[in-house]
């Protein structure tokens, strides 16, 4: 074992980082932990169904959780049933043209504008339980957890008591997580050989020669499932709207990276490509880690399963079974498992309603607001400028069986805020594609956003969310200007 590994007393479980050890304790070996998934059952006292071998935990998952197939032909998705219509509405704004937009615009119906009257149909966030309630952080850095202030000594005895407890039961307590966790195919040894495949061959990629501005023979590849240039083209439509009073942006340099068609549900791994999208196209600390093109997902599935054989988050191979060659849902954890295994500074923050009337959405967009304005220079204060446009990573966004990327926030004329996000299930619009490469976008095309704003009255619903940020210091050039 090594010098540094702190190890469970209460079974052979070792991590080198505290906080893992801590959500593994919480997990496996208390009894009313926050951090353990117990569901609806166990909120209302019973505690029977957690006891359960994994067989009848397989059953309890298929009645509670109810997928569906997306109609939507070349989509490929499984949806909970509760989410069909507002997923269905996604692939509505998916397909908006420039076209539309300026009908809409012209008159007659007032839903297609972008208030959240018409906005609330378009994004479902109901919280997962697994959403594990912890901070994570990489070496050298302190992010306390705002769910774990110091317990006096009679909370610590108490603890004490309900871990014995909790190690009396620790053989009948099962480990294992099921769908309601990692998705319809929770217990899915090995995908279907045609998906697969289609992993293993990568995206579609297509090669043009175009001529350049200076009058040169240039060879340009457009990737299937990526574009390039969205941040800026979002970032003028941000100005040019009216009822936004402020925005921020990211880095101009992440890609929005969506599904191929029929490829199904890999939302985290398509999350992760996006944040390495950025490290390589800023040149940002650890993007030499990730040489040549994106990697695919079998290669981040690797890394991952690395990660858990060099004992970081290695508790997450007994809650899922392995994810190699699977489509079981990975989610923060794993994320950050992935990015510490390479030694690139990152931390990873949850958000909960608490017990004082503080809402999870409202923490979520407090902090998303203070990272953007951290990064805002004074002079652009006192010019009082509408959109901000820094040189920050993008964030990972976790809500249930699903995840996103933030690239920016938009702070509107009523006081409200609202995301805006790169959704891996859906491709960019015909709308944003016909913008990018221009830079003299001065009329509003509202309609043209929908598919990337996440509105405050959808996050209100749910009580918890999960962030995870790479931390180390962007490029020092002036990357909106290349």
């Amino acid at each position: 074992m090594a010098p540094n590994t702190l190890s469970c007393p209460f079974c052979d479980f070792n991590d080198a980082d505290e906080y893992f050890l801590m959500l593994h304790i919480e997990e496996l070996h208390t009894d009313d932990s926050p951090f353990v998934s117990r569901g609806a059952a166990a909120a209302n006292g019973d505690e029977s169904q957690l006891l359960q071998p994994p067989n009848q935990q397989m059953d309890r998952d298929d009645l509670s959780e109810q997928y569906v197939d997306c109609p939507e032909s070349d989509c490929g998705e499984q949806v909970l049933l509760s989410d069909l219509n507002e997923h269905l509405d996604l692939h509505l704004a998916e397909r908006v043209t420039l076209e539309e937009q300026h009908d809409s615009s012209s008159g007659a119906d007032p839903e297609h504008t972008s208030s959240p009257a018409f906005i609330q149909k378009h994004f479902s966030t109901a919280v997962s339980p697994y959403l594990r309630h912890a901070v994570y952080d990489s070496p050298g850095e302190s992010t306390e957890s705002m769910d774990t202030p110091s317990k006096s000594k009679r909370d610590r005895e108490e603890d004490s008591r309900r871990r014995k407890r909790a190690r009396r039961d620790h053989d009948e307590r099962p480990v294992r997580l099921g769908k309601r966790e990692l998705g319809p195919h929770a217990f899915e040894e090995r995908m279907p050989d045609r998906l697969w495949k289609q992993l293993m061959a990568g995206p579609k990629i297509t090669k043009t020669t175009k001529i350049s501005r200076n009058g040169t023979l240039i060879t340009q590849e457009t990737v299937e499932n990526e574009t390039a240039g969205l941040v800026p083209v979002l970032a003028q439509l941000s100005s040019s709207d009216r009822d936004v009073h402020e925005a921020f942006y990211c880095n101009p340099a992440v890609l929005h990276i969506f599904s191929s068609p029929n490829e199904g549900g890999f939302c985290g791994y398509r999350n992760i490509q996006m944040l390495v999208s950025y490290l390589q196209g800023a040149k940002a600390p650890g993007y030499d880690k990730f040489t040549g093109r994106t990697p695919g997902i079998p290669k981040l599935q690797d890394a991952i399963e690395q990660a858990w054989d060099k004992g970081i988050g290695a508790f997450a191979r007994q809650q899922t079974g392995g994810i190699k060659g699977t489509r079981k849902y990975i989610g923060t954890p794993e994320v950050f498992a992935l990015f510490r295994s390479l030694d690139i500074p990152c931390t990873s923050e949850s958000f909960h309603d608490m017990n004082d009337g503080h809402k999870a959405y409202e923490n979520l967009l407090d902090n998303v607001e203070s990272y953007f304005t951290s990064a805002v220079p004074d002079q652009e204060e006192d010019k009082k400028t509408k959109v901000h446009r820094t040189g920050l990573p993008p964030i990972y966004l976790q809500r249930p069986q699903h995840s996103l990327t933030i690239v920016g926030l938009e702070k509107r004329r009523n006081g409200s805020r609202n995301l805006v996000v790169f959704d891996p299930m859906y491709k960019t619009t015909p709308a944003l594609v016909k913008l990018l490469g221009r830079s003299d976008i001065s009329l509003p095309h509202s309609m043209a956003m929908e598919s990337c704003r996440r509105w405050p009255k959808n996050l209100a619903r749910y009580d918890s969310f999960e962030i995870f940020k790479l931390t180390g210091y962007p490029p020092r050039f002036p990357t909106w200007d290349v």
